[in-house]
């Protein structure tokens, strides 16, 4: 019966890590459209202002973001 507690373990644990890599990626895709959104305003612009700010502070929270423990 261990045998298959062991086995369960590891699979949420890998589980865990996928989505982990996962969420990684689409938030470096959130951050690339929303440069090349960014790209299509006039820098000084308030459009340009206001996603350079909204890029800086969701990479300041994902930066500090904590991992959660399993």
């Amino acid at each position: 019966m261990m045998q298959y507690a062991d086995t369960i373990v590891t699979l949420q644990l890998s589980v865990f890590v996928l989505v982990g890599l996962f969420l990684h990626f689409l938030l470096r895709v959130f951050f690339d459209l929303l440069e090349y959104k960014q790209g299509h305003y006039i820098p000084g612009d308030r459009m340009y202002n206001e996603y350079g700010d909204i890029i800086n502070e969701l990479k300041r929270r994902s930066q500090s973001a904590v991992a959660r423990r399993v």
